[in-house]
């Protein structure tokens, strides 16, 4: 099928070529990149943010690390390109970053074209988050007015878990919370 302009010196589209070549980028795109929960991330990618987190693991006293995941909309996908680690205080339940640090990565990621896409951190023994996790998750999400996804990873098994919400259900919850006026009366 095609379609052809008006005038002289028209161009021929072929809908059929154009159709196969988004297959084809879709195809390469899907080689390119691994699945990562709700992401995808490029293998190369993975392959450093797995030794960091490896290299922390092997420390005799197990410490969480956190990184910050950067990347790209690809579609109806993020794909991440790169990540950030952070350097917090951290011990064998705990890892502290601020926002303001996120903060100053995803400005000068911005620069770069990616986007802060949402965190990982590292659990020693487990990828079930804590209280304290999800705190951190619901503050990330509204510090930044949007969805972030939240990563834990084991890494000496390489078990990983992913939390997100969508956008609709983020905005529902934005909604929601609305502040209470009161009133004290000294007595």
């Amino acid at each position: 099928m095609s379609l052809i302009s008006d005038g002289s010196d028209a161009k021929k589209i072929d809908l059929v070529e154009l159709n196969q070549q988004d297959q084809l980028n879709a195809a390469v795109s899907r080689l390119e990149c691994c699945d990562f929960g709700p992401c995808q991330i490029m293998p190369e990618t993975w392959k450093w943010l797995k030794l960091a987190a490896l290299a922390h693991g092997k420390n005799p006293v197990a410490k969480e690390v956190t990184f910050a995941l950067l990347g790209q909309l690809r579609t109806d996908r993020f794909i991440i390109k790169g990540f950030v680690q952070l350097s917090g205080e951290s011990g064998r339940g705990y890892s502290l970053f601020t926002t303001d640090d996120l903060k100053k990565i995803e400005a000068e990621a911005v620069k770069k074209g990616f986007d802060l896409i949402g965190i990982l951190h590292t659990h020693p023994d487990s990828v079930k988050p804590s209280v304290q996790d999800r705190l951190a998750w619901l503050t990330l999400m509204f510090e930044f007015d949007r969805p972030m996804i939240y990563y834990i990873l084991q890494p000496e098994s390489l078990k990983l878990s992913a939390y997100s919400i969508p956008l609709s259900t983020f905005s529902l919850l934005k909604e929601s919370i609305q502040p209470i006026e009161c009133e004290l009366q000294d007595k």
